[in-house]
């Protein structure tokens, strides 16, 4: 496993202290940092990730502990989560700071839906076209993109858990807080970690209102 230190900077440094990436969470995202960004790796929390930590505190951590690390990482949009094979290895995406720090572009003109194409998903049936436009005027509407490789991984899920999936995202502090929009969503949907918390559907209008980007708004 690559273990490349020098791609830590002190932009990521500064970019932990903003989003209160500490302790064990800064731990496992310097290392994931240092295998290498915007590439998809293969990674052994258990043995690798706890080897370098022992090396560098004296013993590694607590299984649970590695756990809530990598789930507070996925939620903030700064991995994303792939194949899982056991608690401790994970195929896994980390985004790069450049990326996460991208500054988001605004039109000042309503666009229609982006990323939907019907002459180019011929191979679906009326109703499955029917489902992604859907899905796509409603992500277009909150100012989420998904290319449309990608929007085909909503389909598997309701309306109403998109929805759900949205709500929280805008909860947990919409495009100010997390830097990738679509792959958490992608991950929120996987995980169900909007199950913890049913109310977010019946407080959907206001959260939209709220959080959503002017430009995005649907007259």
């Amino acid at each position: 496993m690559n273990n490349n230190q020098n791609l830590w900077t002190e932009r990521h440094h500064a970019y932990c202290l903003k989003h209160n990436i500490r302790c064990a969470v800064l731990d496992v995202y310097q290392w994931l940092v240092a295998q290498g960004e915007n590439v998809e790796l293969e990674v052994d929390f258990k043995h690798e990730f706890n080897e370098w930590v022992r090396k560098k505190r004296g013993k590694g951590y607590h299984r649970d502990t590695i756990k809530k690390a990598i789930k507070f990482l996925a939620q903030l949009g700064v991995i994303r989560l792939g194949k899982k094979y056991s608690w401790c290895v994970w195929s896994l995406y980390v985004i790069s700071l450049d990326r996460l720090t991208q500054p988001r572009k605004k039109s000042g003109k309503r666009n229609p839906p982006r990323g939907f194409d019907p002459s180019k998903h011929s191979n679906f049936d009326d109703a499955e076209l029917q489902q992604q436009h859907k899905y796509n005027s409603l992500l277009d509407k909150v100012g989420i993109y998904f290319q449309p490789r990608y929007l085909k991984r909503l389909l598997k899920f309701t309306l109403e858990e998109v929805q759900n999936a949205i709500a929280l995202f805008f909860d947990r502090g919409g495009h100010e807080k997390i830097h990738n929009p679509s792959g958490w969503i992608v991950e929120c949907l996987r995980n169900g970690w909007w199950e913890d918390q049913a109310y977010y559907l019946e407080h959907w209008e206001q959260l939209v209102r709220d959080f959503s980007t002017p430009s995005s708004q649907i007259a």
